[in-house]
């Protein structure tokens, strides 16, 4: 189970999702940058942001969607504390919309009757 509490440091509200479907993926926020003297010499340089970057790819019940679609609406601007199924906990901030893709199929025996893929990425600290 992921947990995803807002707004930090005052945490309010929480929202308790599945496991990741094909679990979590974490690489680290770095940039390169290039560089190339005026003889031709080039240079590179790795700027780290210690950010990492988390995706968490879900498939929910359609209910489960509209609840997460709702604290996106509410929260999107504030910073969350996301704890992961492994206990790790994380001061992450939304990257992108997660709803732009949308339904899985149908799923009986779930509410809404509908399964929703959900992916979200975020920009997180760990602590």
């Amino acid at each position: 189970m992921i947990t995803i509490q807002a707004p930090f440091p005052q945490l309010n509200v929480a929202c308790v999702l599945p496991n990741p479907k094909m679990q979590d993926s974490r690489a680290a926020n770095q940039f390169v940058n290039l560089q190339r003297t005026m003889t031709g010499v080039m240079y590179s340089y790795v700027k780290s942001t210690g950010t990492t970057k988390l995706r968490l790819p879900f498939v929910l019940s359609r209910m489960k969607a509209l609840e997460l679609k709702e604290f996106i609406r509410v929260y999107y601007r504030a910073q969350w504390t996301v704890v992961l199924h492994d206990g790790t906990k994380w001061l992450a901030s939304l990257l992108s919309d997660p709803f732009q893709s949308v339904t899985e199929g149908r799923a009986e025996g779930w509410p809404g009757g509908e399964a929703v893929n959900v992916t979200l990425e975020l920009s997180a600290e760990r602590i």
